[in-house]
């Protein structure tokens, strides 16, 4: 019988214990514009929600970038109050967030990237086929940010354009910015059914790039 109730008070206690762990474990909800993702930067807003009485406040959140082999840590600065910040992180990796509240500390891990756009010209971002009409009509090529769900503009830094006419003649030349400049404006007007145009290595740059990035090339047919 001895036994028996010794085990029951046993069971009893790792319940007990079981119970309290599961009940301190913190609870806490973060949300960001990107799911897992950061940008780098830039303003990314981070809204944390946690079973306590009042709203979250900066004493509370704090935030560290891993350097490749290195064992100290890079911490960013927070901005913000009541549960709404604005983390700026200072280069690409893994940064990880950590909300302290009195159940304990509950971390999130995130990928930080930078900005990325997909170049477009007159609506495609692919290869494509235009009438000559359409084709002049044109302003040049833009970056096109499509994710994020932030307020952000890309700006071109350069491409090439490159003509080959239906006699095989081929035309070339580097524009600079977005739009056509005077001296590729020529070999766009001059575009003719059977005419093949290819808009290569486009350049831009995007909120928080140090260093223009690559877009992807555009082949265009005039039929």
């Amino acid at each position: 019988m001895r036994n028996i109730t010794l085990l029951t008070l046993g069971i009893m206690f790792s319940a007990s214990f079981s119970i309290k762990s599961v009940a301190t474990k913190p609870v806490v909800a973060v949300s960001t514009q990107g799911c897992n993702t950061l940008y780098v930067r830039i303003n990314n807003r981070i809204d944390i929600v946690a079973q306590q009485r009042k709203a979250i406040q900066p004493n509370q959140v704090r935030a560290y970038m891993d350097i490749y082999d290195h064992e100290e840590k890079s911490y960013q600065a927070i901005r913000g109050k009541d549960g709404h910040f604005l983390l700026k992180p200072d280069s690409t990796g893994i940064l990880t967030l950590i909300v302290n509240t009195a159940s304990g500390n509950y971390e999130k891990k995130f990928h930080v990237r930078p900005i990325e756009a997909v170049v477009m010209f007159g609506g495609l971002k692919k290869s494509g086929k235009m009438s000559p009409g359409r084709f002049k009509a044109q302003g040049g090529v833009i970056p096109v940010i499509e994710c994020c769900g932030f307020d952000a503009r890309c700006d071109m830094v350069e491409f090439e354009v490159l003509k080959i006419n239906a006699k095989g003649i081929v035309f070339r030349g580097k524009n600079k910015g977005g739009a056509f400049d005077e001296n590729i404006r020529p070999i766009i007007n001059s575009a003719q059914v059977g005419d093949l145009y290819w808009f290569r290595t486009p350049l831009y740059r995007c909120p928080g790039s140090k260093e223009p990035q690559e877009g992807q090339d555009i082949a265009i047919e005039i039929e």
